[in-house]
């Protein structure tokens, strides 16, 4: 029985031919996977094979890298970004990620992603509440990304040629655990609470009630799949903040005006209390994945081929007879407390 993710997921239409992107031209051999085929005219999402389990990151990175080696040089690159995205549409400011299901098990390939419901409410953290660093982990209302939307936006992005891919091919158990996980991620609980109403950077979707930012929504897919690469610690920022520097409700609505971050040459160093004198924070970076592809120029085997042209650049893995196990929790609890997260769980109906 094939299976429609509810509100989750639009499915794009059930023909072999599903959507037409324009592109930015070019010549040579057209790249080509059971997902989608990129040529001189443009993207083109297919209708998977009847045999075939596929799961596809779309990586939008940022305008220029964001720097993440000093909060001073972190908030001076996201200002970089701001300012030359001012007037510039249809643009994320440190980079987005969407993924892409093609499955027998599915009614026809789908794609979705994670966001903020509200764009305002960023703001209102940021310039009236000014919570400093705290936006980094900072919980928001959420919404799952319709398909309209996210093509519309792999269009703008194909055409600026920054858009990286990651395709792999699962095994159906794979996608199973991956159609259930997406289900239960979108469902109320008996609280009436749904993980996907919630949006921030200090959550792991794996975690039990837990919301999810972007980046870590489309890496549990991998990992809920069992494809999620080995060598993927280079996508990975990890940070501790100090305390000092975080605003908001983990430290009694404390405002944390722009020149003291401006003034912090250094991270916290991680000496001392965790969730007292620091947080920590672990989240993954778009330019990062984006920046990793380049590791397989001129991988071509039976299980990984890189491709790039047409404005597009990424990789295939062909995971299709790599065992998952289906035993293995879905779901989980968290293993170490987070001043975000408790905060975050006291306010829950039914609390944690």
């Amino acid at each position: 029985m094939r299976r429609t993710l509810p509100r989750i997921i639009i499915c794009i239409v059930v023909s072999a031919t599903l959507l037409m992107l324009s592109g930015a031209g070019g010549g040579g051999e057209a790249i080509e996977t059971p997902f989608f085929i990129v040529n001189q005219d443009g993207l083109v999402v297919t209708e998977a094979p009847s045999d075939r389990h596929e799961i596809s990151v779309f990586i939008f990175p940022p305008l220029r890298e964001i720097n993440w080696e000093s909060p001073s040089a972190l908030l001076r690159s996201v200002h970089w970004n701001f300012r030359r995205n001012l007037f510039r549409r249809d643009h994320y400011l440190i980079g987005h990620l969407a993924v892409g299901l093609s499955s027998p098990l599915l009614e026809g390939p789908v794609i979705t992603g994670m966001t903020s419901a509200d764009s305002k409410e960023r703001t209102v953290l940021v310039m009236d509440e000014m919570v400093g660093l705290s936006i980094l982990g900072a919980p928001m209302r959420g919404t799952m990304e319709t398909s309209d939307e996210l093509l519309r936006m792999i269009n703008v992005h194909h055409e600026r040629e920054m858009l990286g891919i990651l395709t792999f091919g699962v095994t159906e158990a794979g996608m199973r655990r991956v159609i259930t996980f997406l289900e239960i991620f979108n469902r109320e609980d008996s609280y009436g609470h749904r993980p996907s109403d919630h949006y921030g950077g200090a959550f792991w979707p794996r975690y039990y009630r837990e919301g999810s930012g972007c980046s870590a929504f489309a890496a549990a897919i991998l990992d809920v799949a069992g494809v999620l690469p080995a060598d993927t610690t280079d996508w990975i920022v990890r940070r501790n903040i100090d305390i000092e520097l975080a605003g908001g409700i983990i430290n009694r609505g404390r405002k944390i005006p722009n020149y003291r971050i401006m003034r912090r040459s250094a991270w916290h160093s991680g000496q001392g209390e965790p969730n007292v004198d620091f947080v920590k924070v672990s989240l993954y970076d778009p330019e990062k994945m984006y920046k990793w592809i380049d590791n397989y120029i001129g991988v071509d085997n039976d299980t990984i081929r890189h491709f790039s042209g047409y404005g597009i650049k990424g990789i295939y893995f062909d995971r299709s007879a790599s065992p998952v196990d289906t035993t293995a929790p879905i779901f989980m609890e968290r293993p170490e407390p987070n001043l975000f997260i408790d905060h975050f769980m006291k306010d829950l109906p039914g609390g944690q």
